[in-house]
C-alpha cells in the first residue's frame, strides 16, 4: 500500500510540474512573426515604438511604413500627414520648407537603402542608418528591423 502511495504521490507531482512549466511559457509570448522598430528622431529626443508585426491589420491597403504608421495613429498614439506624395509631419517630426527641413527616412534593411551618390547616413544607438532609398510604401517591414523619421536640412 505505501509503494502504491508513493506512485500516486509521484506521478502528481510530476502531473503538477508539468502544469506550473505549461503556465510559466504561458503569457508574454513573442511574436510569431517577429517584431520592428519605429524611432522618431526630433534632434536628441528619440521616441521608440516596438512594432509587433503579427498586430499591423491585414485588411488595409496601406504597406509599408504607412501601414505601420496607421496602426500606431488608430492607436491614438502618433499623428502622420502626407502632403504632395512627402510626409509633411510624423508625430513631432516636422517639415519647414521655408527653412529647407524636410522630413527624411532611414532603414536597416539592406535591400532598401539609397545606393546613390546621395545616400546620407546617421548613427543611431551605436548603429549606422541610411536614408532610404524606396517610398514609405515601399519599405520593407521584417523582424528585427528599424525604421528611423528624422529631419534633414537641404539648400538652407
Amino acid at each position: 500500500m505505501k509503494q502504491q502511495l508513493t506512485k500516486l504521490l509521484t506521478v502528481l507531482l510530476l502531473l503538477t510540474l508539468c502544469i506550473a512549466a505549461f503556465a510559466a511559457c504561458g503569457g508574454d509570448e513573442a511574436d510569431p512573426i517577429g517584431t520592428m522598430q519605429l524611432v522618431l528622431l526630433d534632434g536628441d529626443d528619440a521616441t521608440v515604438y516596438e512594432i509587433p508585426l503579427s498586430e499591423l491589420p491585414a485588411n488595409t491597403d496601406a504597406t509599408g511604413l504607412v501601414r505601420v504608421l496607421d496602426y500606431l495613429q488608430a492607436q491614438d498614439k502618433l499623428t502622420y500627414t502626407i502632403a504632395n506624395g512627402m510626409f509633411s509631419q510624423v508625430g513631432p517630426i516636422r517639415e519647414d520648407a521655408g527653412a529647407g527641413i524636410y522630413v527624411y527616412l532611414y532603414t536597416s534593411v539592406a535591400k532598401d537603402l539609397d545606393v546613390s551618390i546621395y545616400a546620407t547616413t546617421i548613427e543611431y544607438d551605436g548603429k549606422t542608418y541610411t536614408n532610404s532609398g524606396v517610398g514609405a510604401e515601399q519599405m520593407t517591414l521584417e523582424d528585427g528591423c528599424v525604421i528611423i523619421v528624422t529631419t534633414i536640412v537641404f539648400g538652407a
